[in-house]
């Protein structure tokens, strides 16, 4: 009908110059998803200061337009990618001219960020995969994620009714009647052109935890439990209870990190799990299935903090900064602040307190750190920069950052210092809608980047046996890209999925120790460049020599040879075994009494009492046995008893001392008994 309208007003004032001028003016406003400035236009109008630093693209959708953009570092537009489908938000650069784009379908629950479905499209248009998640109750929104192994990660309301959310904690003053849509994730392989299989999943209505009433299910002490949530923080009767954002997938750790935008927190979960596993509070690579490991931004919501201690406000994109840039493995945040009084946004950037096994420190009673951000980034004035509830930020590997201020559709790269290298305005617009969810950078070399070699050549030979147990693991790595810098995972155990010993290490050489007789070994290494490509080489496998076990060395005991009946006395037995196995001893002691000790290490002296109650000559003798029960030779040590009386008077006095023990001390010291 507009178009209509302006067809005939343009008509109507052809022969007007500037009546013409200004109705095209608002025919190209009006048409602003397809129109497409040209180079001079946007150079112009887009650019505050100098042009985009960097030599690489810049991919976004509008939200409000069917079109993908690709734009260059001039700002010159590369490539377009049209849809029937508004996105759904997110869009994604796979490669090879690829993209991964969530659409927007209309059907199911939720509000803003709506999607229900998700294309892998070619560079020329061709839809490679459509998937639809939107029946059941169930709508996928915001973000996507593809995973290492061509998976898709998608984030999704469900929906719970207004009696099962009662039910399950909630206070019913903070449910409507159209009840609750909490989040979950699922993990999607795709199987056809249209279809996939749900391979893995969360609920975090599986980990819940309510204080407000004792008879329903998830009754708990909150504070006592941080790795579960809050079924009641929020008091606001918004079935969109959590609002989840971004999702974001850390390999190395097999961890997902979600941004949950209405309790201002980031999370982090195990996706080592299985489903049944994630459902529980057992399992997978954190021994706490899929709880919550880390979570950060507002301890409030787990009664371990006060709105002061609140540091993220209705965030969006919560990231791990990737290999090969400054601040790799720590955590990046837009952080729109729209919680706070004053209107202004910021990024920033945490070191979660993580160690080199994934594992998350939270000291008992407090919440987790860090206590304040390492970098952050506003604008000067602050207000400057605002986006109440959209935008994303991504660590190039200059160490600059490259920000989406999503409201008014700004993109900007900042220095570590803070300072604003250039800025582009988003030039689609729909209408006066100028919503951008967030950027993706594409560098230059995506386009011809290989990912490292697969490791070849290991040492030892895949499959062979009869291996030493002090071998040397080593193979053959590298990278096409003779500038990349490649590192290495070791993943090395005797289970066929070996867990990951070695992480990041430049050498294509490792050593495992010592290893074990006759036992099968399985490793596998996985390269990386410095922009983030990987590459998984194959799973090799070895067996171990059967070398033998040699039997202790012969102990040595050493001690009184010499003594009397009814005295203690002490001998000191070692022994050292060739294979470094712990030993025991078995003492005869010549007397038909035999004692067996417990196992000490191969050289470690033991000192043991023996007491003997007869006069005579006795051979004491010691054996060592090892862990495989090979026994040593004997040692040996004599020992007499010397004393004996046949005088009538001695054999009253020994019968006497026998009677008494504990009688006449000066008499048996005389006597020597």
């Amino acid at each position: 009908m507009l178009i209509t309208e302006t067809s005939y007003l343009f008509r109507a004032h052809l022969c007007k110059k500037f009546f013409t001028l200004a109705i095209l003016s608002i025919v190209f406003s009006l048409l602003g998803t397809f129109f497409i400035p040209s180079l001079a236009q946007i150079t112009e109008q887009t650019f505050k200061q100098n042009t985009m630093t960097f030599s690489g693209q810049i991919l976004f959708a509008p939200m409000d337009t069917t079109m993908t953009y690709l734009i260059d570092n001039t700002g010159r537009l590369n490539h377009t990618w049209s849809s029937s489908f508004l996105p759904g938000v997110g869009v994604y650069w796979i490669g090879d001219g690829t993209i991964l784009r969530t659409i927007r379908v209309g059907v199911g629950p939720g509000s803003g960020g709506a999607g229900g479905g998700v294309q892998k499209i070619a560079w020329d248009g061709t839809v490679l995969w459509d998937f639809r998640y939107n029946t059941n109750g169930h709508l996928t929104h915001h973000d996507v994620k593809m995973l290492p192994n061509g998976n898709v990660l998608l984030i999704a309301w469900e929906t719970k009714t207004r009696t099962e959310s009662i039910a399950a904690g909630r206070n019913p003053n903070y449910v409507s009647s159209n009840g609750l849509y909490p989040d979950h994730i699922i993990e999607v392989k795709p199987t056809g052109s249209t279809s996939g299989t749900i391979v893995w999943e969360w609920h975090v209505w599986d980990h819940l935890i309510q204080d407000y009433d004792s008879s329903k299910a998830n009754y708990g002490v909150v504070e006592n439990h941080p790795e579960l949530v809050d079924i009641n923080f929020q008091s606001s009767s918004d079935s969109d209870w959590m609002h989840t954002n971004s999702v974001d997938y850390n390999e190395q750790f097999d961890q997902l990190l979600i941004s949950v935008c209405y309790f201002s927190e980031i999370w982090v979960i195990d996706h080592s799990t299985t489903t049944a596993e994630a459902a529980s509070h057992t399992g997978g690579n954190s021994g706490k299935g899929g709880d919550l490991l880390y979570r950060w931004g507002n301890p409030k919501a787990y009664r371990a903090g006060t709105a002061s201690d609140q540091k993220l406000f209705d965030q969006h994109d919560a990231t791990w900064i990737n290999r090969g840039c400054l601040g790799a493995g720590n955590i990046l945040v837009f952080n729109n602040q729209a919680g706070r009084s004053s209107r202004y946004s910021s990024v920033d950037e945490i070191v979660p307190p993580i160690n080199e096994n994934g594992e998350y420190y939270l000291k008992s009673g407090s919440s987790y750190g860090p206590p304040a951000q390492t970098w952050i980034y506003t604008a000067s004035p602050p207000s400057s920069f605002y986006s109440s509830h959209l935008g994303g930020a991504q660590r190039l590997t200059d160490g600059n950052t490259l920000i989406c201020s999503g409201e008014p559709g700004t993109f900007f790269e900042v220095t570590a210092s803070g300072t604003t290298l250039w800025t582009y305005k988003n030039q689609y617009p729909a209408g006066g809608a100028n919503n951008v969810f967030k950027i993706v950078y594409v560098p230059d070399k995506e386009s011809q980047n290989q990912p490292p070699n697969t490791p070849s050549n290991p040492v030892p030979v895949n499959g062979t046996t009869g291996i030493s147990v002090d071998i040397k693991l080593s193979w053959i790595g590298g990278d096409p890209d003779s500038d990349d810098n490649v590192t290495y995972d070791v993943y090395f155990g005797t289970s066929s999925t070996p867990p990951k010993i070695s992480i990041g290490q430049s050498s294509t050489s490792y050593d495992p120790g010592l290893l074990s007789d006759s036992m099968i070994y399985y490793w596998r290494i996985v390269a990386w460049d410095s922009n983030g490509s990987s590459t998984v080489g194959p799973l090799w496998d070895f067996t171990t020599l059967f070398e033998g076990n040699n039997p202790p060395s012969t102990p040595t005991i050493t001690g009184e040879n010499n003594g009397t009946i009814h005295n203690s006395y002490y001998y000191t037995i070692q022994t050292t075994d060739p294979d470094q196995d712990d030993v025991k001893y078995s003492i005869d002691w010549g007397d038909n009494t035999v004692t067996n000790t417990g196992f000490n290490k191969s050289g470690e002296a033991i000192v043991i009492s023996h007491t003997w109650d007869t006069e005579g000559t006795y051979n004491v003798k010691v054996k060592a046995i090892d862990e495989s029960n090979a026994e040593s030779i004997w040692g040996t040590l004599t020992v007499t008893m010397p004393y004996s009386y046949n005088n009538p008077i001695f054999q009253f006095l020994e019968w006497l001392f026998q009677r008494f023990p504990q009688a006449f001390p000066i008499l048996r010291q005389m006597l020597g008994y």
